[in-house]
């Protein structure tokens, strides 16, 4: 379940790593946000389980999800999707 945090010029978000099972491990994430056409797009790929989003504006809603990506690149099924406003 991914959570986030609103702060003037920033978005927080941190989530659990999902629970160990067979098969390739997770080696990452990816975080996706919504675009100006309200599609997703991958912004960013990280190790640990938070990310600070800085490009944001004041005053505009976004929205957002996480995969996790195994070590052979996999995708996982995306988390719940969490919706800031930027202060």
């Amino acid at each position: 379940r991914v959570g986030a945090d609103d702060k003037p010029g920033s978005v927080i978000l941190k989530w659990k790593p999902p629970a160990s099972k067979p098969g390739p491990s997770i080696s990452g994430y990816k975080i996706y946000r919504t675009q100006r056409d309200r599609t997703f797009e991958p912004i960013a790929s990280v190790n640990e389980p938070a990310y600070v989003d800085r490009a944001v504006s004041s005053g505009t809603t976004y929205d957002y999800f996480v995969v996790s990506v195994d070590a052979d690149g996999h995708e996982s099924r995306p988390s719940n999707y969490v919706s800031v406003t930027v202060p």
